[in-house]
């Protein structure tokens, strides 16, 4: 399937490219927030950039690799 075809949402924070399937659509490995870590550990979680570009999925995000 091309990329052409998947489809893209924009968000607060940028466009990211899911991937359709049989069972639907899917946006994986998208960033939520800043890791919490020192001074902010237990501090609402934040923003941590907008994205500039589409977020392209892709199974090897997915895996965190």
């Amino acid at each position: 399937m091309s990329q052409q075809e998947n489809p893209v949402v924009e968000t607060a924070a940028g466009a990211v490219r899911g991937q359709r399937g049989a069972a639907g659509e899917s946006y994986r490995a998208i960033p939520y927030a800043a890791a919490q870590i020192g001074d902010v550990l237990f501090d609402a979680p934040f923003q941590d950039q907008i994205l500039s570009g589409v977020l392209e999925w892709s199974w090897s995000s997915a895996s965190g690799s």
